[in-house]
C-alpha cells in the first residue's frame, strides 16, 4: 500500500469542505477531526454499524443535463498533481445530492500518464479508493449527519478539457454509472462495500467548471 493513500484520503475530505463553502455552504462538509472520522462526510461508519436509512434514490438520478451548482480545484503538492470536482445533482441547496469527482496522478488511470483529456472507464483499480486515479463517489443528502457515501463501480468519464489553475475549464461528462455504499478507512484509504441494498445509478451528468487558483 503507498503511503500517499492515507494521505489523500484525509486531504480529499479537507478539500471538498473548502470547495462546498465555495459552492455558497458555509458550515456543510466542515473539516473538524471529530466529525471527519465517524459517519459524518468523509468517512462512512465501519461496515455493519451504520443503521441510517439510505440517502440516494434507488431508481437512479437519470439524465440531470449540466450541473450548474459546482466547483473545481487543480492542485500540485510535493510534486503530485489532483483535481477535485463537486456538484449538486438536485440543484437543491437545501438537500444537496453531492456527485465528487478526484483524480489522482500516480494512481489507477494516471499511473504512468498525466492527468488529461481523454476517456476513463470505472474498472480494475478505479473501483477501490486506495488505488483509483479516476475516483468519483457520491453523497445523497449531504448536509444530514447521517448521509451514506457511495462510490462509482462502473461508467465512463469523458474529460474534453482541463486548464490550468484559476485560468482554465473543467469539462466532462460522466454516462452510465452505478454506485455502491462504501465505507473508506481513514489510515489505508481503502474501500469496503456496504451490502445493505444502498445502490444507485447516473445515466449522465456533464459540467463545464472555471478551475479555482491555489
Amino acid at each position: 500500500m503507498r503511503i500517499a493513500s492515507a494521505h489523500r484520503a484525509v486531504v480529499g475530505l479537507a478539500l471538498v469542505g473548502q470547495m462546498l463553502a465555495g459552492c455558497g455552504d458555509d458550515d456543510v462538509l466542515g473539516v473538524d477531526a471529530a466529525p471527519g472520522f465517524d459517519a459524518a462526510p468523509g468517512f462512512d461508519a465501519e461496515p455493519g454499524f451504520d443503521a441510517e436509512p439510505c440517502t440516494v434514490p434507488s431508481a437512479g438520478y437519470g439524465a440531470v443535463g449540466t450541473i450548474q451548482m459546482d466547483s473545481a480545484m487543480r492542485l500540485f503538492e510535493m510534486g503530485d498533481e489532483r483535481v477535485f470536482w463537486i456538484g449538486n445533482l438536485e440543484l437543491v441547496e437545501a438537500t444537496r445530492d453531492d456527485l465528487e469527482v478526484r483524480l489522482f496522478a500516480g494512481f489507477g488511470a494516471f499511473e504512468t500518464a498525466p492527468i488529461a483529456p481523454g476517456t476513463y472507464e470505472i474498472a480494475g483499480p478505479e473501483l477501490d479508493y486506495a488505488t483509483c486515479g479516476v475516483c468519483i463517489l457520491l453523497r445523497g443528502d449531504s448536509v444530514s449527519p447521517g448521509a451514506q457515501q457511495l462510490l462509482a463501480q462502473s461508467g465512463s468519464l469523458r474529460i474534453d478539457a482541463l486548464g490550468p489553475s484559476g485560468a482554465g475549464n473543467f469539462q466532462a461528462t460522466f454516462t452510465n454509472a452505478t454506485f455502491t455504499h462504501v465505507s473508506i478507512d481513514p489510515m489505508t484509504a481503502e474501500s469496503t462495500i456496504i451490502d445493505d441494498g444502498c445502490v444507485t445509478s447516473l445515466e449522465s451528468a456533464d459540467w463545464d467548471t472555471p478551475i479555482q487558483g491555489e
